[in-house]
Order: C-alpha cells, then sequence, then structure tokens
C-alpha cells in the first residue's frame, strides 16, 4: 500500500524434484517470506500458502482441435459451408503418458440457434488437468446466409422401364420450386435436379403417373413440383 512491492524470487533448481514437479511447501513459503521481511517482520498471512507446479522439458505435440458446436440457423437462413477455426491445430505439452494418450482436444460447448447471420467467436479449450496448450483458445467462425426461393425446369426422368419399352412423359419437363443460400443463386444450374416417373406405378386404365423427386443437392431446401403428375404412353421399341 506504500510502495512499490518486493518481489519473491524462488529457485527453479532448488525447489524442482527433477520429475516435472516444482513444489514450495507451506512452511518453505514462510521461511522465504521471512527471508525477505526480515526477521523482525511478522507474516500475518498470505497467499497462495503453498505452491505446486507440474512442468515438461518434453517437446509439444502438434493436435488438432475439435469444435464442440451445436449450430442451427433461423427459418430462412442456413448454415452453409463448414465451421472454420482458427487456428485449427494446437500444441499440447504434458509428460510422455499423457501426450501419447491425446490425439485431439475439443473446443468447449457452444450453442448457437435461430443465426441470421454468420456466427464469429473465441472458444476456449477443453482443460485436462496436467496439460497445457498453445494457444488454449481459439477462433470459431459459421457461415450463415438467407435463403431465396428459386424456380427451375427440370428434367423428367422414367425408371425401373423394362426392356424393350419406352415410356415417354408429357410434359418432359415440369417446375420445381426451391429455395437455395443466395450465394448459390447464379449458380444453381452446375446442380443436377431430376423428378421422376415410375414404369412399376402403371395400371390399366391409368392416364397419368405420379411425379417424384430423385435426391435433391444439399444445398436445395424444401424443393418442391408445381405439378404433382404428368401424361404418359409407352412404346415397344
Amino acid at each position: 500500500l506504500w510502495g512499490e512491492g518486493p518481489t519473491l524470487k524462488i529457485s527453479f533448481a532448488e525447489y524442482s524434484d527433477g520429475k516435472s514437479r516444482f513444489v514450495v511447501t507451506a512452511q518453505q513459503m514462510t521461511e522465504l517470506l521471512s527471508d525477505l521481511f526480515g526477521v523482525e517482520a511478522n507474516v500475518v498471512n498470505y497467499s497462495p500458502e503453498s505452491i505446486v507446479l507440474r512442468y515438461t522439458n518434453r517437446p509439444g505435440k502438434k493436435i488438432p482441435v475439435v469444435a464442440d458446436a451445436d449450430l442451427s440457423a433461423n427459418f430462412q437462413y442456413v448454415l452453409n459451408g463448414k465451421v472454420v477455426l482458427g487456428p485449427d491445430s494446437v500444441v499440447v505439452y504434458s509428460d510422455m503418458l499423457t501426450l501419447e494418450s491425446i490425439n485431439s482436444v475439443s473446443t468447449e460447448r457452444l450453442v448457437a440457434k435461430e443465426l441470421k447471420d454468420t456466427l464469429r467467436t473465441k472458444l476456449a479449450l477443453s482443460r485436462l488437468e496436467g496439460v497445457r496448450f498453445i494457444p488454449d483458445s481459439v477462433s470459431i467462425m459459421a457461415p450463415v446466409e438467407p435463403l431465396v426461393q428459386k424456380l427451375s425446369l427440370v428434367q423428367v426422368v422414367p425408371i425401373n422401364v423394362p426392356e424393350g419399352m419406352r415410356l415417354i412423359t408429357f410434359p418432359s419437363l415440369v417446375k420445381a420450386s426451391y429455395f437455395i443460400p443466395i450465394s448459390c443463386y447464379d449458380s444453381v444450374n452446375k446442380y443436377k435436379l431430376t423428378a421422376t416417373v415410375d414404369y412399376s406405378d402403371i395400371h390399366v386404365g391409368q392416364r397419368t403417373l405420379p411425379l417424384r423427386i430423385d435426391r435433391a443437392p444439399d444445398i436445395m431446401r424444401n424443393v418442391t413440383l408445381t405439378t404433382d403428375s404428368v401424361e404418359f404412353i409407352v412404346e415397344r421399341l
């Protein structure tokens, strides 16, 4: 309170056991403080009462970081792209047995719901006894984009047609409606979307066949067709 605080210097060599532990007991701490302030001083209280540290002289081990994150976007938005960690790996220091048992480290748990914008934040790494990570935290970025509606013409593809037969539909193209991330709006044509009609659905007297969406690309959401069936004829080749 009245001047510059004194510094207590403790010899690493004197208090290290040479086996990865540095220990100053309560009695040793009292003696060190008495020497620092002089025998006439009365040390009433101090903290910490003792020091117990672990150390290693082994080289560190580089391990990947895994994001422990539960993320979801608002219904009008989408998580579009991978979660990016920076850095995506850290160096871990510990004793030999511990180092051999650690192959990755996770971040602290992150829960974020109803996201409407790209998430950027910093996460600490999970704590492990007797282990130090450098760095001990990472940044995380989860890209979030708004969804926009788009209409496209898609090909009607017959399936399960027997050999020697041909199934022709009218029309051969139908409109599909779906939502995509806004960044994909101009490049959506490179993603293939098809509608199918199944030959095995044909029954006597039937004039139309039901349409089904083939597996849609992952970037497309809520894919629907503007018509649920098409007319058809069957030809023998």
